[in-house]
């Protein structure tokens, strides 16, 4: 028993300092990431307050994140900054900033995250919404830009439109949070213009 007793012993602390050395890591690596920023004079914007080691980890919203989102814009401004054990997000809070950084400046902030399990193992690098700026990127775009441009939009008029008014009349007596017929009306336009048929109901 006195053999067992040490044996847990000696796991529990294997595992505290596996634990410590993992938080001393994410710590180090924010810091890292932060102080390149500091030396090429780059400076982040505002953000919610963080935790030393895992950024906003606690208190990123888990569920009505735009309610948090809209929250943080009204505090915070047009851009907000935010770390997640590392991760660094920045969450754009107009159509002002989500113009002027995504397409007027595409090329300098079109670069995605790469991961081994969704680039390589999944295969799914190719794709426009994880490859990165080049060649394959940008013809993809032009494509995308071709059927979902500013020019093209106005072709889906009259899908709207309908979408729109089944939405409306859904939630004419609806009780509750509209959220879900939102999202799901959202979907459906974006299915429609993708494949030519909306999901339905059935489908889940």
């Amino acid at each position: 028993m006195a053999n067992q007793g040490h044996e847990l012993r000696a796991v529990y602390s294997l595992a505290g300092g596996i634990v410590a050395l993992g938080t001393l890591f994410v710590y180090l690596a924010s810091n890292g990431t932060s102080a390149k920023a500091r030396k090429a004079n780059a400076k982040l914007p505002s953000g919610p307050k963080q935790h030393f080691a895992l950024g906003n980890v606690f208190n990123f919203p888990k569920d009505r994140w735009y309610e948090a989102f809209t929250s943080w814009g009204k505090e915070y401004g047009d851009i907000v900054y935010v770390n997640l054990a590392g991760v660094h997000m920045m969450v754009l809070n107009s159509l002002e900033a989500v113009q002027e950084l995504t397409v007027n400046r595409a090329s300098i902030y079109s670069e995605r995250p790469y991961t081994v399990m969704s680039n390589d193992l999944m295969g799914q690098g190719f794709t426009m919404i994880l490859s990165s700026t080049g060649p394959n990127f940008t013809e993809q775009r032009k494509v995308f830009h071709k059927f979902l441009g500013k020019q093209a939009i106005s072709n889906y008029d009259g899908l709207i439109q309908r979408h729109t008014k089944d939405f409306i009349e859904q939630i004419d007596e609806f009780v509750g949070d509209p959220y879900d017929p939102l999202m799901k009306s959202a979907g459906d336009i974006l299915t429609t213009i993708g494949y030519g048929e909306k999901i339905n109901s059935l489908d889940g």
